[in-house]
Parts: structure tokens; sequence; C-alpha cells
């Protein structure tokens, strides 16, 4: 997170893989799905998220304390 944006705004990932956010602004923020899914705590400045995905799908998430912050995680099959 910088720039008040999640970087990359969109990922790939294989499932199974950990996805981290890091807060690099000086403004707190948070993640959560749509679907309330996933919520994570409020980050302040430096503070890390990880979240393991195991389901392939597209999984829309957003900043509720910038509504106008937004991204995708998309998860495809894990590799053999």
């Amino acid at each position: 997170m910088r720039g008040n944006k999640f970087l990359p705004e969109e990922l790939t990932v294989p499932a199974g893989a950990t996805i981290v956010w890091v807060n690099e602004d000086p403004e707190d923020h948070d993640v959560l799905t749509r679907d309330l899914r996933v919520v994570s705590p409020v980050m302040k400045t430096g503070e890390i998220f990880t979240l393991v995905l195991s389901e392939p799908g597209s999984f829309a998430y957003l900043c509720d304390l910038h509504a106008n912050m937004e991204g995708v995680v998309t998860v495809t099959a894990a590799r053999r």
C-alpha cells in the first residue's frame, strides 16, 4: 500500500502462495473482501498482513478506511 493504492492493484498467484500486504503509507489501512471472508486488522505504517488462499478464484478486496483503494487477487490452481 503506497500512495493510497494497492500495488499492484491486480495480482495472480498459485493456490497456497503467501500474499503479503505492507502499509508504506503514513495513513492506516486494512484489507477486506467484499464478502467479508477476509478482514485484516488495521495496519499502521510499516505493518504487514499475510494471507494464504488455497481455493482458485478471483477475490476483490478494498481498504475499508479509504473506499477508493481496491484490488483483486486471482488464485490459480496449484502448480504440480
